[in-house]
């Protein structure tokens, strides 16, 4: 039976050799970023509701409506909801405004 000492002893040699080349090939490979890495760091940070209604000019309750609805994209971060000003701006400058009458209801047609 071999030393039990001497079989620990080249294992660890075993693992820092592949630690060693598992560094190096990072190393690399950082230096390398591909451009859909590049885009990922460069992605647009996430805004929260109050400053989307900020954003919109509109209350808080209607940014949220809209979330529910569906009218504007959102990520939920537990319960808060977050988003992304040109996703949104996009979605509404896409949206057909509806027309209401002089009281307010949606008018027909």
């Amino acid at each position: 039976m071999d030393n039990p000492f001497a079989i620990l002893s080249q294992r660890l040699e075993n693992i820092e050799e592949k630690m060693s080349a598992i560094q190096s090939l990072m190393i690399a490979g950082s230096k390398d970023l591909t451009n859909q890495q590049n885009l990922y760091l460069a992605e647009e940070p996430l805004i929260s509701d109050d400053e989307l209604a900020d954003h919109l000019g509109c209350k808080k309750s209607t940014v949220l409506k809209y979330a529910r609805n569906g009218v504007i994209s959102y990520y939920k971060a537990g319960r808060k909801y977050r988003f992304k000003k040109s996703e949104v701006d996009t979605a509404l400058s896409s949206q057909t405004p509806i027309r209401r009458n002089k009281k307010g209801a949606k008018a027909n047609g």
